[in-house]
């Protein structure tokens, strides 16, 4: 944490020197909710007014209303079907069913929490995936007021 603080320090430092505001983008080749300081870093840029970005495959049980009280400027779900089958066949070893619960606890807590963050549900096409599997996720991203992105 230390080192991630100091950092955090810096880019806030920088950018009050620069006259630049600044985000950081919490993933990238990496799932940002499996670390056990998750909530730690959110909270730091969060009370130093950072705007920051979370993406996820919501592939576990991560603390998601602690997560939207920290205020995210955005939430990305990446995933690659619906059922099973499909999904499991994009992530390998991955549970479909978790990542619907996981996307309705997600509104729970914004729903709770009373925010508006935006969140886009990114679907990854392939194949084997753009027909009734791609529909039934941007019904069930439209029922959960989520921005679906196939892409």
């Amino acid at each position: 944490m230390n080192c991630f603080k100091k950092i955090v320090d810096k880019i806030a430092a920088e950018s009050i020197t620069r006259m630049e505001p600044v985000e950081v983008y919490l993933y990238n080749w990496g799932e940002a909710l499996i670390h056990p300081r998750i909530i730690d870093f959110v909270s730091l840029l969060s009370r130093q007014n950072i705007r920051f970005h979370i993406s996820s495959n919501m592939n576990n049980e991560a603390p998601l209303k602690r997560i939207v009280r920290t205020a995210p400027s955005s939430f990305r779900i990446s995933l690659s079907g619906f059922s099973q089958n499909t999904y499991s066949k994009g992530h390998v070893g991955g549970d479909s069913n978790l990542v619907i619960s996981n996307m309705y606890r997600l509104r729970h807590a914004m729903d709770h929490c009373n925010s508006n963050m935006p969140v886009e549900v990114y679907y990854h096409v392939y194949k084997d995936n753009c027909n009734d599997e791609l529909i039934r996720m941007a019904e069930l991203s439209e029922s959960l007021v989520f921005y679906f992105h196939p892409g």
